[in-house]
Order: structure tokens, then C-alpha cells, then sequence
């Protein structure tokens, strides 16, 4: 699944550029909607509900919100679920930013970015397959993990050092992004498997509790690195990127 999510990133930018420079700005959107059409047609017509469920445990909406009560207030839980967060903040930092930066800042052209978006994902692609082989030879999760926030750290601090200090090279600065994504993929997963080792019987609930948090943070992020973009440096990304992984 980790894989599967990173494929749309890694050429999502390059259709995107390609898409506006055939037709602009709307074109993107209206790919987005024949998509949409063509994928509710699959779900109406290809698809039929193959889940027997079991009437004694249907959705009641006061044992949805106990479940979920459950999950927020216990520590470990809770623990793994904000490192979840900070992670995608940083991600999502990094989405929403790279663009203003290196197309706005450094001149890159749109198909330029793309490529190298494209070339970050598949860092991420690899290091998901790396998590996946440790987790099947045996390997606690706890050691990913701290690796994982260990160079998130290193990688957050010297992107920001590297902004105030108004020095801000290129293929440094790109091999930095790549070592901050590399961390998340490392972080991710395991927090994700920690958050929901606690409640076997409801970790359904405490994946929604840990995604649904994670995307509102991820979403305010974005708007706070966009909005907060200066036109002439990377501050705006560097310091929601260092804020969240260290607080």
C-alpha cells in the first residue's frame, strides 16, 4: 500500500506540467473530473458489496465514538499517532513548498520539477520495499523508527540552518528533501503499526483516528506553507518542516 500511494506522486507533477502546457490550468481540473466520472462508473458497475455483515455488530454511532475515545486518550497510542502526524506534516510541507520554491526561487520550469518530484518519490518507493523487508526478517519496529526521526531531524535542522543563513545550493538542498522523505517513509509505517498494535480488536478505529489526523494536519500545513511563502526563499516550507518534527 505504501508503494501504491507514491506511485500517483511520482507522476502526478509530470502529467500535471504536461497537462498545462497543452491546455492551461483547466485542463488539469477537467482531467481530474473525466477521471472521477470514469472511476464512479467502475465502482457502479463493475463492483458489488461482497462483505457479510453481521448484524449484532453493525455501526452504532456510541460505540464509533467510545472506540474512538478509547484510542485518544491513551498515551502509547496517542504518541504514535502525533509522530504520524508530524511525519506528514513534513511531507506535506514539502509538496505544498517544493513547487513555490524551486519553480518560483530557483527557476526550475514546471517539467523540471516534475522530474524531480518524481525522482524524490522513488526514494520513497524504495525505502517503503526496505521497511517491508525488515518488518518480514523480524525487525522491531522501534528500530525504523528512530532512524527514521533521527534523520528527519538532521534533515528539518539543516534545510532551516540552510535558509537563514541565505545559503541555499541547488543539489544540497534537493538531497536534503530526499533524505526528509527517505526518514518518512521510515517513519510512517511504523508509527501507523504502533498506533494500532495497543487495540487488535479496533484497529480499524485507530488507523481512522491516525489518518483522519494526520490529513488535517497535513491540510493546514499546506495552506500555512503556501501562505506564508515570501517569494524569494524557502522559509515558508523549511520552518513548517523543522516546527513539527522537533516542536
Amino acid at each position: 500500500m505504501a508503494i501504491a500511494t507514491v506511485v500517483v506522486p511520482m507522476i502526478a507533477p509530470t502529467a500535471g506540467a504536461a497537462l498545462l502546457a497543452l491546455g492551461g490550468w483547466r485542463s488539469i481540473h477537467a482531467a481530474l473530473a473525466g477521471v472521477g466520472v470514469l472511476l464512479l462508473l467502475a465502482i457502479l458497475i463493475g463492483f458489488a458489496k461482497s462483505a457479510r455483515i453481521n448484524p449484532a455488530n453493525r455501526l452504532v454511532p456510541s460505540v464509533i465514538a467510545r472506540n474512538y475515545v478509547r484510542v485518544l486518550t491513551h498515551p502509547l497510542c496517542l504518541g504514535y499517532i502525533l509522530a504520524n502526524a508530524a511525519a506528514f506534516v513534513a511531507l506535506f510541507a514539502y509538496v505544498c513548498g517544493s513547487s513555490l520554491f524551486l519553480i518560483n526561487v530557483v527557476g526550475l520550469r514546471p517539467d523540471q520539477y516534475g522530474l524531480v518530484f518524481a525522482a524524490t518519490s522513488l526514494r520513497i518507493m524504495v525505502v517503503a520495499l526496505l521497511n517491508g523487508r525488515l518488518s518480514a526478517w523480524g525487525v522491531v519496529p522501534r528500530y525504523p523508527l528512530t532512524i527514521g526521526l533521527v534523520l528527519a531531524v538532521v534533515a528539518a535542522m539543516s534545510l532551516l540552518t540552510m535558509t537563514l543563513a541565505d545559503w541555499i545550493p541547488l543539489t544540497f538542498v534537493i538531497s536534503l528533501l530526499v533524505l526528509g522523505n527517505f526518514a518518512f517513509r521510515l517513519t510512517a509505517p511504523n508509527t501507523m503499526q504502533g498506533a494500532m498494535e495497543p487495540f487488535p480488536q479496533i484497529a480499524g478505529a485507530a488507523g481512522a483516528a491516525t489518518g483522519c489526523i494526520q490529513m488535517a494536519t497535513g491540510a493546514v500545513v499546506s495552506g500555512l506553507a503556501a501562505t506564508l511563502f515570501d517569494e524569494h526563499s524557502a522559509l515558508s516550507m523549511t520552518c513548517v518542516y523543522r516546527k513539527f518534527y522537533l516542536g
